[in-house]
């Protein structure tokens, strides 16, 4: 089976604040090639780690959006399988996700999610997992390792399984520890019964790493967010997998713009003066952590759950804080 992977499109009608390009426009530019070349390499499954959409509030995704997401998937030569992410509910309860924008997608046929704890089965031949966006992702490392034992009635006549599993996750997980917490670092998953895993929500390109028999890949985020200097100059990079030769293939995608095309670079300056003060919020409460390692908005907002001190308006308040400052970056 030939499959094409990509993660974290971070579809939006309305560009973040430091783009001088139509944001809409070089998304599906970049989804046009990724279609072409599913066609040109024969691929018979799409697969997306998640945040398919940037904006969290449903309201601000249009139904032109949704409507023109719809007839691209629905115009690609194979099924599309994938996961929730963050940015695709805004409580990461996948039980919500009906009243997203992500499940009219789901409802109109042209894409299926993978559940915790669900699988698709091909044959027997390949198995592909994955474990979508929840709070304290990376406190459960089933996350990333899944529990295949309840799979095993799928196999014939109970012999061992002997083809290729796939997992996909979107989760904090590195090859070297962050500057911020939590995070799942690649050398806690040895021991994994996947082959290949594919990571998202990572935007940074870490490239495959072998663990153990798993091979994690990150090629980095369809869509350059993150406002740093190794994400605004990286390639954007999609994967190919030929599961009966077990061999990873990768295409830059040649849509993609140089950063100097796509971003006022003195508006970046500002954002990243922006990111600076998310970080001082989290160095203002940072002693209530016993003194927690904190950077960024995703480990801010580990720390908020935890801490009993802060009262729940003022935790909401910094939870809408945090997502206005993700989605204008």
């Amino acid at each position: 089976m030939k499959i094409l992977h990509f993660t974290d499109p971070h579809l939006s009608a309305v560009g973040p604040i430091a783009r001088i390009d139509n944001y809409e426009e070089t998304c599906f530019r970049k989804l046009d090639e990724i279609r072409d070349i599913a066609k040109a390499e024969g691929a018979e499954l799409i697969l997306c780690s998640g945040d398919f959409f940037h904006l969290k509030n449903w309201m601000r995704n249009p139904y032109s959006l949704v409507n023109k997401l719809i007839g691209y998937f629905k115009s690609l030569p194979c099924p599309v399988y994938g996961i929730i992410g963050d940015h695709d509910v805004p409580d990461r309860n996948e039980s919500s996700v009906d009243r997203q924008p992500l499940g009219t997608l789901v409802s109109s046929g042209c894409l299926t999610l993978l559940s915790a704890g669900s699988m698709f089965n091909s044959w027997n031949k390949v198995w592909i997992t994955g474990a979508p966006k929840t709070d304290n992702y990376e406190a459960d490392i089933k996350n990333y390792m899944p529990d295949m034992t309840k799979h095993h009635d799928n196999l014939i006549e109970g012999r061992p399984f002997n083809g290729v599993h796939i997992h996909m996750s979107h989760g904090d997980l590195y090859v070297k520890r962050p500057v911020y917490e939590p995070y799942t670092l690649y050398s806690q998953l040895v021991g994994s019964p996947v082959d290949f895993h594919f990571n998202g929500h990572v935007h940074d390109d870490l490239g495959e790493v072998k663990v153990g028999k798993t091979t994690i890949i990150n090629r980095g985020s369809l869509t350059r967010g993150s406002l740093v200097e190794s994400n605004l100059n990286r390639k954007v990079t999609i994967t190919l997998l030929d599961t009966e030769k077990r061999a990873l293939y990768y295409r830059e995608l040649k849509s993609a713009l140089p950063a100097n095309k796509i971003f006022d670079l003195d508006k970046v300056r500002e954002t990243k003066q922006a990111e600076a003060e998310i970080n001082r919020l989290g160095e203002l409460i940072k002693f209530e952590s016993g003194n927690v390692e904190l950077s960024g908005p995703e480990s801010i907002r580990h720390l908020v759950r935890e801490l009993k001190t802060i009262r729940e308006p003022v935790r909401t308040m910094i939870f809408n804080l945090l997502d206005k400052a993700e989605e204008s970056v």
